[in-house]
């Protein structure tokens, strides 16, 4: 296991696909790539998402992690207000087929973070890690600012429907665009009520621990974000479809293409495929 110590590093890749963006989103949220979110925020957020992962690993005795300075995410916005979601990739120091995906919320100096492992290694020795963990850091918000608050039970008012019906759309979508076999979303999403001035907004499923298989050795791990408002429309998403060995060494960020497919929202594609 490597020591935490200052590391080089290359700038993260994005490409643009050809298809256009015409997701159903509201202009408060957008779905962002790394180059978007400002430059303060970031690096802030990725310092302190760092400082979660190596907690977590030396807790549990594994490997540590480098965080890339790679997010793909959400902003959310409403008057003078921007809170973000960002999901991290993240890359063993001593070993690239052990990987880390970890999400944080922030808004103000409230600050969620919660992660977990995927990779070939994980089906053997670190089975029983491969789960999600959370940790929260609060402080007091003013009125006019976005907070999360993870819930423990299932949004009513046909929320949790819409939410369903979306990913059957993207499980077929899925299937289709990567000639894989049949796969469904796993059942227990992360799921995060949003709330602004007091007033709640809508709510952000966090769906991991996702295989998308081709075939024999060939495989995508996945990450499903969808922000679902009161009113039950599909407000934002994005997905992560990462393949393995999803970065050449752990100091080489991922290099993403964007797809932007209709309703579906946004994919990011990225490893070796």
């Amino acid at each position: 296991m490597w020591a935490c110590q200052p590391l080089q590093i290359s700038s993260p890749v994005i490409r643009q696909s050809g298809v256009r963006a015409k997701v159903l989103q509201r202009s408060q949220t957008r779905v962002w790539g790394p180059q978007d979110f400002p430059a303060e925020i970031a690096t802030r957020t990725q310092a302190q998402a760092q400082v979660y992962a190596d907690e977590v690993s030396k807790r549990r005795g594994i490997d540590l992690f480098y965080l890339h300075p790679a997010p793909v995410g959400l902003q959310f916005e409403k008057g003078n207000a921007k809170a973000w979601l960002m999901s991290f990739p993240g890359t063993s120091r001593v070993q690239n087929d052990l990987n880390l995906e970890l999400r944080a919320l922030v808004s103000g100096s409230q600050t969620e973070l919660n992660l977990n492992y995927s990779g070939p290694v994980t089906l053997g020795r670190l089975a029983s890690l491969a789960q999600t963990l959370e940790k929260k850091t609060q402080a007091l918000q003013s009125s006019d600012t976005f907070r999360f608050e993870l819930i423990s039970g299932l949004p009513g008012n046909g929320v949790t429907e819409a939410y369903g019906d979306f990913l059957e759309a993207q499980t077929r979508f899925l299937k289709s665009r990567f000639q894989a076999r049949p796969f469904e979303f796993d059942d227990g999403p992360l799921i995060y009520a949003v709330h602004y001035a007091g007033q709640l907004q809508g709510f952000v499923f966090l769906n991991q621990r996702n295989r998308l298989i081709l075939g024999e050795r060939k495989y995508a791990d996945l990450q499903s974000v969808v922000y679902v408002s009161t009113e039950r429309e599909i407000l934002a998403s994005y997905t992560l479809v990462g393949f393995n060995p999803k970065t050449p060494d752990p100091l080489t960020p991922p290099a993403y293409t964007r797809e932007d497919q209709d309703t579906l929202g946004s994919f990011f594609i990225y490893g070796e495929y």
